[in-house]
């Protein structure tokens, strides 16, 4: 399930981050020629996302692997905490 939890969040991700990029990109390059700023905007738009789509890949893929992973590492952390408290416990009753 996890996984494709991961797999889902990479792809909202990567196509959120591209769209976004492009977008960005686009209404920049519009806001300098307001006269073409459609055409300008879709080449600077697209250009921009096959330039940096492989960045926005490796930011996505990492935060899917970190959110994925995270509720495990947190659930054996806890588990550690609990054992420690329970091992100071028990030496703390073996002292009285």
């Amino acid at each position: 399930m996890r996984c494709i939890v991961g797999v889902v969040l990479f792809l909202v991700l990567y196509f959120g981050g591209c769209a976004v990029l492009g977008g960005v990109a686009g209404a920049i390059a519009g806001a300098n020629d307001p006269r073409h700023a459609k055409s300008v905007g879709r080449v600077a738009g697209a250009n921009a996302v096959t330039k940096y789509h492989a960045l926005v890949a490796v930011g996505a893929g990492t935060l899917s692997i970190l959110c994925c992973c995270l509720p495990t590492l947190l659930v054996k952390m806890n588990e550690r905490s609990e054992q420690r408290m329970y091992a100071e416990e028990l030496q703390r009753s073996s002292r009285a």
